[in-house]
C-alpha cells in the first residue's frame, strides 16, 4: 500500500487569497490530463472516484465524499470507478459492478471495507465473495450471476481503460470533467473535496467561455 499512502503525504496548507479564497496550485494541488477534449456546452461536469475496498485512505475519505455528495452540484454527474491494478482488484471490481446491477453497492460498500481492511477478511477468489454477500443477504443466483455477465466484465474493460487514459496509479483519486485530477499535495481528505469544488468551477467556466470562430 506504499504508493496509496504516498498519495496523501501531508503538504502544507493551501494559502488563502486576498479574497479569502482558497488557492490551489496546478502540479501540487491538481494536475491537467492531457488530450482533453473541449467539453460539450450544456452538459453535465463528471466526477469519478476511483477507490480500491482494500485502500484504507479510501475508507478514511468515504465520510468526506458522502458529505460532499449531499452537496453535489446538480450540474455535477459522480461515479464510482474501482481500480483494478490487479487479479484481485479486478475481482473486487466485478463484485463492485455486480452489486451494483442488484441495486446493493450502496447498502454493502462499507461492509466490504470493514471486511477487507479492519477484519482482514481474505476474499481471494469468487467463492469468497459470494459467501461474504450472501451473509449479508444477497442472492446468491443473481450475484452470480451478475459477476459473470457481459455487462459486468464491460464495466471492468472500461475501468481499466479509465484508469490508464487518467494515468491513476494510487487511490482514492477525483478525476473532474475528465481534464484535471488531484494531485499529490494535499493536506487532508477534506481538501481533497475542496480542490474538487475549485475544478469544477473551472469547468463551469470552459463551457461558459465563447468559441473562438473558425479562421
Amino acid at each position: 500500500m506504499n504508493r496509496l499512502f504516498a498519495a496523501f503525504t501531508l503538504a502544507v496548507l493551501a494559502l488563502a487569497s486576498p479574497a479569502g479564497a482558497a488557492k490551489f496550485e496546478e502540479l501540487t494541488h491538481y494536475v491537467p490530463i492531457a488530450n482533453a477534449p473541449p467539453p460539450e456546452p450544456g452538459s453535465k461536469i463528471e466526477v469519478l472516484e476511483f477507490f480500491m475496498w482494500t485502500c484504507p485512505h479510501c475508507m478514511q475519505f468515504e465520510p468526506y465524499l458522502q458529505q460532499w455528495l449531499a452537496r453535489k452540484p446538480a450540474d455535477v454527474e459522480f461515479s464510482k470507478v474501482p481500480a483494478a491494478f490487479n487479479p484481485n482488484a479486478q475481482l473486487l471490481a466485478r463484485a463492485f459492478y455486480a452489486l451494483e446491477a442488484l441495486g446493493e453497492e450502496k447498502r454493502l460498500g462499507d461492509a466490504f471495507f470493514t471486511a477487507l481492511i479492519q477484519d482482514r477478511r481474505r476474499m481471494a477468489d469468487e467463492q469468497a465473495v459470494v459467501d461474504f454477500v450472501r451473509q449479508l443477504g444477497v442472492d446468491e443466483a443473481k450475484f452470480r450471476e451478475a459477476m459473470g455477465s457481459f455487462a459486468v466484465a464491460a464495466k471492468v474493460r472500461r475501468a481499466v481503460q479509465l484508469a490508464d487514459r487518467y494515468r491513476v496509479d494510487g487511490v482514492p483519486k477525483l478525476v473532474v470533467d475528465g481534464r484535471w485530477k488531484n494531485g499529490d499535495g494535499l493536506s487532508s481528505y477534506q481538501q481533497m473535496t475542496e480542490v474538487a469544488d475549485f475544478l469544477i468551477e473551472e469547468a463551469r467556466r470552459l463551457r461558459q467561455a465563447p468559441s473562438t470562430p473558425a479562421q
